[in-house]
């Protein structure tokens, strides 16, 4: 069962991004079901990491999309993507002091800032690119 549903206001009417964001959404919840499950730490370092992975893939895109197309926030996008690594990468390191908690606050950092990125900020990028034809 997921625990986030994609929902068409998620949709910023890219569609490569919005596949990518249903990615990154299918992998957030894929997280929540190793913290659920208790698979443990292995389990758990693994799935962060292929979260952390892909969500690079993603960023890469992104950030290269603006740049070719002169897209005039991306150095703030830029910004609010490296904030997210530093997050992610601390929230990695305390993983190691056997917080149990951790995960589940991991999760739901995740989680609200994928969605709040995805409708506040990426939501911003939308009518840009559909202006120059891209969709």
């Amino acid at each position: 069962m997921a625990i986030i549903e994609w929902k068409d206001c998620y949709a910023t009417g890219i569609s490569e991004f919005d596949t990518e964001h249903q990615n990154l959404v299918t992998k957030i919840n894929r997280l929540y079901e190793v913290i659920r499950s208790k698979e443990g730490d292995q389990s758990l370092s693994s799935i962060i990491d292929d979260l952390v992975d892909y969500a690079e893939v993603h960023f890469a895109h992104e950030e290269q999309l603006m740049a070719d197309h002169n897209y005039p926030e991306l150095a703030d996008h830029r910004e609010k993507h490296a904030d997210l690594r530093k997050k992610v990468s601390a929230f990695k390191e305390q993983l190691d002091q056997n917080n149990p908690q951790l995960p589940l606050q991991l999760f739901n950092f995740l989680r609200e800032w994928l969605l709040q990125h995805i409708v506040e900020v990426d939501g911003n990028y939308s009518s840009f690119f559909k202006d120059k034809g891209i969709g």
